[in-house]
């Protein structure tokens, strides 16, 4: 990252307070880490950790020693996704590689200690996916938007990295939602897998295993949709978040 401004707004964007624990994904040779340390030690907040998961043993102890002097700042060699998977800190943030994206996302979201605040620079493309609506919805949208809201705060070009990628990037803030209903999550995302698997084949076809699993017919199943408004030949890319939660609570029922 050659563009100070980037980390700048990212770390203002986490708003570091007191009783937070910020975690950072990948934090590299600790661009971004210095600007949430300088972000932290401007609030002048206590009770605040600042927790750096790194794989890589090289570049763990290279910021493990930039950073030695902050008593709030602490580094984990380990894998991102089975540190989130107990669903340590109220805040993330980091810069996604395009491969870790959609797994990461997903193991935050099946969590049931999610974070409160997701800060994450992805690519540009990926980023206009977590935030589609109908008729425009997708199998990435529909997993984070059950829990979060997205709001892509702004783009990051090319040329501020060094050397330049051959996509441009952007950063997304996923605020959590509260009283999610966590008794229908697990048949959500079965739901949501299902649903968009196929995404060309009607809704009602692509659900037929969810229903089968239920032992539902197929005169129940269409009941069913058509009592949560969706119609059988619709297509997944225009169903609304709201309408598969509601079909998802309505199946954990049965």
């Amino acid at each position: 990252m050659v563009n100070p401004e980037i980390p700048d707004t990212m770390a203002a964007a986490l708003e570091p307070a007191a009783g937070d624990t910020i975690v950072e994904v990948g934090p590299g040779h600790g661009e971004l880490t210095q600007a949430i340390v300088r972000a932290i030690a401007a609030a002048d907040v206590k009770d605040i950790k600042l927790i750096a998961v790194e794989k890589d043993p090289g570049l763990a102890q290279e910021v493990r020693e930039k950073f030695a002097s902050y008593p709030f700042f602490e580094v984990v060699e380990a894998d991102i996704l089975r540190f989130m998977k107990g669903g340590s800190g109220n805040k993330l943030v980091g810069n996604l590689p395009y491969y870790l994206t959609g797994h990461l996302l997903r193991v935050i979201g099946e969590s049931k200690r999610r974070p409160e605040l997701v800060l994450v620079m992805v690519q540009k493309e990926v980023a206009a996916r977590m935030a589609a609506k109908p008729p425009r919805m997708n199998r990435l949208a529909a997993a984070v938007q059950f829990w979060a809201e997205p709001q892509i705060l702004f783009e990051v070009h090319k040329n501020d990295f060094d050397p330049p990628p051959e996509v441009d990037s952007a950063v997304v803030l996923l605020t959590a939602k509260k009283n999610i209903n966590e008794r229908s999550s697990g048949i959500f995302y079965e739901m949501v897998r299902a649903v968009f698997a196929q995404p060309r084949k009607t809704v009602f076809n692509n659900l037929r295993s969810v229903f089968g699993k239920k032992k539902m017919s197929a005169d129940a199943s269409l009941k069913l949709l058509a009592v949560v408004g969706i119609d059988p030949g619709a297509r997944p890319q225009d169903l609304s978040i709201e309408t598969i939660a509601d079909l998802a609570d309505k199946l954990a029922n049965i």
